[in-house]
């Protein structure tokens, strides 16, 4: 056998089962195909009787992980709610629409541009930046970065993650860093974290849980930041990222789109979120989107419920 031959032969192949007698030319390759080599294994899982027909099949090489090589577009089992939905999410790269901005002496919240100040990418910035790359206004001051109006709709447990840096000075008197969830259409406030510690790299808060009595309320989300009358001549604060999700109640985690009903549409919209990256992708919240999230939401899915 020839390297060229030996090479052909160890390639894993695979070929679509057409549903009548083979109509190829003499010579070409028709099914039934050739069982593969000892060292795949072959999981079809059409046993499932999927509306679509297709089989979902995947093999796994030894000493290897999952290669996917067809995934076939299913639908079927219903279920109750489960999932996440993005309900707002912000990464200020077009700007910050529907996001306010308030300040005392003046407003130090801006979207800064990427290297603007220490900035790494677009981020909001609690500074006099790009001119001045402090937030030293002579005195005392302070501001707030509003998000638009938000209704917390879906089901408990509701969560906020986002990335900062914070370069502010550490005098007890400083002011601390906050983000506060409002109600519109009342005085009620809540405070989600405070970040009372500097960070000249970029750190990821996950999972800070809104309480649950907040379901159903028009909210906006607050970042306040502000200064004593003392030195304020670092770089400020920045956050990025900024993304609220809620919960299904975990009754069926196939139902990604969180519509009562486990079926192609969940499949679409994982995919669509995985290869964008969208935070809604980490499926199994471990604050990174990669294969295994893939791997799991896969599990879920074809779990049924």
């Amino acid at each position: 056998m020839t390297t060229a031959s030996r090479m052909m032969s160890d390639r894993p192949a695979y070929q679509t089962m057409p549903p009548g007698p083979p109509t190829a030319a003499p010579g070409t390759l028709t099914h039934p195909a050739p069982p593969p080599p000892a060292s795949v294994a072959r999981w079809d899982l059409s046993r499932y009787r999927l509306p679509l027909g297709e089989g979902f099949r995947m093999r796994r090489r030894a000493g290897g992980g999952w290669v996917l090589l067809v995934l076939a577009i299913v639908m079927g089992w219903t279920a109750g709610a489960a999932g996440q939905q993005v309900l707002l999410s912000e990464d200020f790269e077009n700007g910050a629409p529907g996001w306010t901005r308030t300040g005392t002496p003046i407003i130090l919240w801006h979207v800064a541009n990427a290297a603007e100040c220490g900035s790494i990418t677009r981020m909001a910035a609690y500074n006099r930046g790009p001119g001045t790359c402090t937030y030293n206004t002579g005195g005392v001051n302070t501001g707030r970065m509003r998000s638009p109006p938000l209704l917390m709709a879906g089901t408990p447990p509701f969560l906020v993650s986002f990335d900062y840096m914070r370069s502010m000075d550490t005098n007890p008197a400083e002011q601390s860093n906050t983000l506060e969830i409002v109600d519109t259409g009342s005085p009620l406030t809540f405070l989600i974290t405070n970040i009372p510690t500097n960070s000249p790299v970029i750190r990821h808060l996950a999972n800070l849980v809104v309480p649950a009595d907040w379901a159903g309320r028009t909210v906006r989300f607050e970042f306040a930041a502000g200064s004593d009358t003392a030195g304020n001549n670092n770089l400020g604060f920045f956050f990025d990222n900024f993304v609220v999700t809620n919960s299904c109640a975990g009754v069926c985690p196939g139902d990604f789109n969180c519509d009562g009903a486990v079926n192609s549409q969940d499949f679409f919209d994982f995919l669509t979120a995985f290869f964008a990256s969208a935070p809604s992708a980490d499926f199994n919240h471990d604050a990174a989107i990669n294969s295994q999230d893939f791997f799991d939401f896969l599990t879920a899915f074809f779990a049924g419920c």
